[in-house]
Protein backbone atom coordinates (compact mmCIF):
# COMPACT_ATOMS: atom_id res chain seq x y z
CA UNK A 1 0.00 0.00 0.00
CA UNK A 2 1.42 3.41 -0.89
CA UNK A 3 1.59 6.61 1.17
CA UNK A 4 -1.42 8.13 -0.62
CA UNK A 5 -3.70 5.18 0.05
CA UNK A 6 -2.59 5.04 3.69
CA UNK A 7 -3.53 8.71 4.04
CA UNK A 8 -6.92 8.03 2.45
CA UNK A 9 -7.44 5.16 4.89
CA UNK A 10 -6.52 7.36 7.85
CA UNK A 11 -8.98 10.03 6.72
CA UNK A 12 -11.71 7.42 6.24
CA UNK A 13 -11.05 5.93 9.67
CA UNK A 14 -10.93 9.38 11.29
CA UNK A 15 -14.27 10.30 9.73
CA UNK A 16 -15.78 6.97 10.76
CA UNK A 17 -14.86 7.87 14.36
CA UNK A 18 -16.46 11.31 13.80
CA UNK A 19 -13.24 13.13 14.63
CA UNK A 20 -12.10 16.38 13.04
CA UNK A 21 -8.52 17.02 12.01
CA UNK A 22 -8.32 19.46 14.89
CA UNK A 23 -9.44 16.83 17.40
CA UNK A 24 -6.95 14.31 16.00
CA UNK A 25 -4.16 16.86 16.24
CA UNK A 26 -5.05 17.71 19.84
CA UNK A 27 -5.06 14.03 20.86
CA UNK A 28 -1.69 13.56 19.15
CA UNK A 29 -0.22 16.68 20.76
CA UNK A 30 0.56 18.27 17.40
CA UNK A 31 -0.83 21.31 15.61
CA UNK A 32 -3.82 21.04 13.32
CA UNK A 33 -1.56 22.20 10.47
CA UNK A 34 0.87 19.38 11.19
CA UNK A 35 -1.94 16.86 11.24
CA UNK A 36 -3.34 18.28 8.00
CA UNK A 37 0.10 17.78 6.39
CA UNK A 38 0.11 14.17 7.61
CA UNK A 39 -3.30 13.44 6.12
CA UNK A 40 -3.12 15.54 2.97
CA UNK A 41 0.38 16.85 2.54
CA UNK A 42 3.75 15.42 1.63
CA UNK A 43 4.68 14.30 5.13
CA UNK A 44 5.73 10.66 5.23
CA UNK A 45 3.45 8.53 7.39
CA UNK A 46 5.74 5.57 7.80
CA UNK A 47 7.19 7.02 10.97
CA UNK A 48 6.34 7.30 14.63
CA UNK A 49 3.23 9.31 13.65
CA UNK A 50 1.44 6.30 12.24
CA UNK A 51 1.73 4.62 15.64
CA UNK A 52 0.26 7.73 17.30
CA UNK A 53 -2.60 7.79 14.79
CA UNK A 54 -3.34 4.13 15.45
CA UNK A 55 -3.45 4.77 19.20
CA UNK A 56 -5.77 7.77 18.85
CA UNK A 57 -8.13 5.87 16.54
CA UNK A 58 -7.86 2.70 18.64
CA UNK A 59 -6.90 0.69 15.57
CA UNK A 60 -3.88 -1.56 15.01
CA UNK A 61 -1.17 -0.06 12.77
CA UNK A 62 -1.53 -2.93 10.30
CA UNK A 63 -5.21 -2.04 9.76
CA UNK A 64 -4.18 1.45 8.71
CA UNK A 65 -1.50 0.14 6.37
CA UNK A 66 -3.62 -2.70 4.95
CA UNK A 67 -6.56 -0.41 4.52
CA UNK A 68 -9.36 -1.74 6.68
CA UNK A 69 -10.22 -2.72 10.18
CA UNK A 70 -13.72 -3.77 9.20
CA UNK A 71 -14.05 -7.54 9.04
CA UNK A 72 -17.21 -7.24 6.95
CA UNK A 73 -15.39 -5.08 4.41
CA UNK A 74 -12.47 -7.50 4.27
CA UNK A 75 -14.87 -10.44 3.81
CA UNK A 76 -16.68 -8.51 1.09
CA UNK A 77 -13.38 -7.86 -0.71
CA UNK A 78 -12.44 -11.54 -0.36
CA UNK A 79 -15.84 -12.61 -1.71
CA UNK A 80 -15.50 -10.19 -4.64
CA UNK A 81 -12.08 -11.63 -5.40
CA UNK A 82 -13.43 -15.17 -5.07
CA UNK A 83 -16.31 -14.39 -7.47
CA UNK A 84 -13.89 -12.84 -9.95
CA UNK A 85 -11.67 -15.93 -9.79
CA UNK A 86 -14.70 -18.21 -10.24
CA UNK A 87 -15.78 -16.24 -13.32
CA UNK A 88 -12.26 -16.38 -14.75
CA UNK A 89 -12.06 -20.14 -14.07
CA UNK A 90 -15.47 -20.70 -15.65
CA UNK A 91 -14.37 -18.76 -18.71
CA UNK A 92 -11.14 -20.75 -18.94
CA UNK A 93 -13.10 -23.97 -18.41
CA UNK A 94 -15.47 -23.08 -21.26
CA UNK A 95 -12.53 -22.20 -23.51
CA UNK A 96 -10.90 -25.56 -22.69
CA UNK A 97 -14.15 -27.47 -23.29
CA UNK A 98 -14.53 -25.72 -26.67
CA UNK A 99 -10.94 -26.60 -27.53
CA UNK A 100 -11.47 -30.24 -26.52
CA UNK A 101 -14.64 -30.37 -28.65
CA UNK A 102 -12.72 -28.98 -31.65
CA UNK A 103 -9.93 -31.53 -31.15
CA UNK A 104 -12.44 -34.38 -30.85
CA UNK A 105 -14.03 -33.26 -34.13
CA UNK A 106 -10.59 -33.18 -35.76
CA UNK A 107 -9.85 -36.68 -34.44
CA UNK A 108 -13.17 -38.01 -35.83
CA UNK A 109 -12.44 -36.38 -39.20
CA UNK A 110 -8.98 -37.94 -39.26
CA UNK A 111 -10.41 -41.37 -38.36
CA UNK A 112 -12.89 -41.03 -41.21
CA UNK A 113 -10.07 -40.06 -43.56
CA UNK A 114 -8.09 -43.13 -42.45
CA UNK A 115 -11.14 -45.39 -43.00
CA UNK A 116 -11.60 -43.90 -46.49
CA UNK A 117 -7.92 -44.41 -47.33
CA UNK A 118 -8.01 -48.00 -45.99
CA UNK A 119 -11.06 -48.67 -48.15
CA UNK A 120 -9.28 -47.25 -51.21
CA UNK A 121 -6.19 -49.35 -50.41
CA UNK A 122 -8.42 -52.43 -50.10
CA UNK A 123 -10.07 -51.70 -53.44
CA UNK A 124 -6.69 -51.16 -55.10
CA UNK A 125 -5.39 -54.47 -53.66
CA UNK A 126 -8.45 -56.27 -54.97
CA UNK A 127 -8.00 -54.71 -58.40
CA UNK A 128 -4.28 -55.55 -58.47
CA UNK A 129 -4.90 -59.11 -57.37
CA UNK A 130 -7.62 -59.62 -59.94
CA UNK A 131 -5.43 -58.23 -62.72
CA UNK A 132 -2.55 -60.50 -61.75
CA UNK A 133 -4.76 -63.59 -62.00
Amino acid sequence: MNNKSIKQTIKKLRLSKKLSQSEMAKMMNISQTSYNKLEKGDTSLISHRIYQISQVLGIPVQDIIIGSNNEEELNSKLNDLKQKMIKENNLKSKELKDLIYEKEETIENLKETIRDKNEIIGLLRDKISSSIK
